[in-house]
């Protein structure tokens, strides 16, 4: 098992809904880049997908950092493929743009001295 914090650790992750997936770190450069692969779902995602893949970008800017988030799925089949192109544009950006918001208004108020 690699040591947390370097490209090949992995984590089960415990999602709100009480289901599951494991998260492997496949890049890491700090302070500017983060890469994951989600897989091992134990939700119905396991029907639908082999993995996901996300990678979180950060650069500073004036007025402090651009974080950018990109997410992509590899389909379980291509008869899942249609679905997971419709659950990729419209219900999961739906929830990363919810998640960008909470993780906006978290670091604006830990920078407030």
């Amino acid at each position: 098992m690699k040591k947390s914090g370097h490209p090949g650790a992995r984590r089960r992750v415990f999602l709100g809904d009480g289901t599951s997936t494991e998260e492997e770190l496949t890049a890491f450069r700090r302070p500017n880049l983060n890469g994951y692969r989600v897989d091992k779902f134990n939700s119905f995602a396991r029907h639908l997908l082999k993995y996901g893949e996300g990678t979180w970008t950060y650069e500073p800017t004036p007025g402090g950092t651009m974080v950018t988030w990109t997410y992509s799925f590899v389909p379980s089949s291509l008869f899942a493929s249609p679905l997971v192109g419709h659950i990729a544009r419209n219900d999961f950006r739906q929830c990363m743009s919810i998640a960008m918001d909470r993780l906006k208004t978290e670091a604006e108020r830990k920078s407030i001295p």
